[in-house]
């Protein structure tokens, strides 16, 4: 992937979240520009958890931040109206160390989770090439942000289409 694409992806997506009145001081989220793309870590915190374990879906806020990451990542045209090249999009799922559900299955449920809420909001079918549970055994990459124990995790990683 050239350069110039990741940096203007990268710089895309913090524009439309991190820069964003709603999404100010966001812990649940980090952008990190991988070799291949970029790679976006949702966790959740104490104050702002992403899944709601009571229900087993998202919560309020995690469907703000899914529903908007889904909008954006099924957009036609950039900014300047050229059309957006094809993607790849990989989906990471983690389950917390002390789930009282299975470990795979609760991070493979949640990363199903977010493929759906990406396809609600417009994200092709073919876009979502692989969805991938890691249970307890991986975390996803958070720098300094500290996730809440008890939540679950997903990375997205969106590369070009090779």
């Amino acid at each position: 992937m050239p350069k110039r694409l990741i940096r203007k992806t990268t710089e895309n997506i913090e524009k439309s979240y991190v820069q964003s009145p709603e999404f100010q001081d966001n812990e649940n989220m980090h952008v990190e520009v991988i070799d291949e793309g970029v790679k976006l870590s949702l966790f959740g915190t104490s104050q702002r958890p992403i899944f709601d374990g009571s229900n087993g879906g998202l919560s309020e806020y995690g469907n703000i931040v899914v529903n908007s990451l889904g909008t954006w990542l099924s957009r036609k045209h950039d900014m300047r109206g050229k059309p957006i090249e094809p993607m790849e999009i990989e989906i990471e799922g983690f389950a917390p160390e002390d789930s009282n559900e299975d470990h795979w299955t609760a991070s493979m449920n949640q990363a199903m989770l977010i493929r759906k809420k990406l396809r609600d909001n417009g994200v092709p079918e073919n876009f979502i090439k692989k969805v991938v549970a890691y249970g307890d055994k991986r975390k996803p990459s958070t720098t300094g942000n500290q996730a809440n124990e008890d939540d679950q995790s997903v990375s997205i990683i969106i590369r070009n289409k090779k």
